[in-house]
């Protein structure tokens, strides 16, 4: 199984539509566990209705931990599972998750499972991939500077095995550093054909988030009819804001 771990840093609004198209996309309903800081009382406020909501019962949210590295493992010691994903507010899923994507890593040459890149990427890397059904392989090395090469450290919607970043994260004081320490010792990234997370970077500032504390939220249509064949991951997708149902 998936210890899963979103980190959300003042975006009540965002990470609301990523944990709203999780439970529409992830049929096994796993349990959720969310890091999130602020410096405001409207996001303060924003996350603890996340927390009252009963739309997603297995939701844990830890708010402004001493230390993030210690509570990621913290938390990954109490599922005790064997991989962990790391997603953060920025994502949205568009299409159903597959768990069974963990098999890939039982490759000891993959560094991780990417859910954010595929084949359907606009700008994909011309140099073939290895394809051991279901999965493509890319050598991260040889992506150059593209999303490819970048998804090698990516916090966004990847997997990792466990037992690596417990032994990366040993003497890190940050995940993502961590990881890009230590990637050189496996030489691939894995993926499917098809991407099912899509990424936006719009930032909503106190006003905006006011907003969900009034039964409002981020329309999710776009998502739902999104582009998988032609994902191109420097478009921008439009957060509107509408009326709860």
């Amino acid at each position: 199984m998936i210890t899963t771990i979103i980190f959300s840093n003042g975006q009540p609004l965002k990470l609301d539509l990523l944990l709203r198209s999780m439970n529409l996309y992830w049929q096994t309903k796993p349990m959720i566990y969310c890091i999130v800081d602020y410096d405001n009382d409207v996001a303060r406020k924003g996350y603890h209705l996340i927390e009252d909501r009963t739309l997603m019962e297995c939701i844990s949210i830890t708010h402004k931990p001493k230390s993030i590295v210690k509570e990621v493992l913290a938390i990954m010691d109490l599922t005790d599972f064997d991989y962990v994903m790391f997603l953060e507010d920025t994502e949205v899923f568009t299409k159903p998750f597959n768990p069974d994507c963990c098999g890939a890593l039982g490759n000891k040459e993959v560094l991780t499972f990417s859910n954010r890149i595929g084949r359907n990427h606009v700008g994909c890397p011309d140099n073939s991939p290895i394809k051991i059904i279901p999965y493509h392989l890319y050598d991260w090395k040889n992506c150059e500077d593209s999303e490819f090469s970048k998804q090698s450290y990516s916090m966004n919607g990847n997997i990792y095995r466990a037992s690596d970043i417990r032994k990366w994260m040993k003497d890190e004081d940050d995940i993502e550093l961590s990881i890009i320490d230590n990637r050189n010792t496996k030489p691939y990234i894995a993926c499917y054909n098809q991407s099912c997370i899509a990424s936006h970077y719009e930032r909503f500032d106190k006003e905006q988030n006011e907003q969900f504390l009034q039964n409002k939220h981020i329309d999710m249509n776009p998502f739902m009819f999104f582009d998988n064949d032609n994902y191109d991951v420097t478009s921008e997708i439009p957060l509107n804001i509408e009326w709860r149902s």
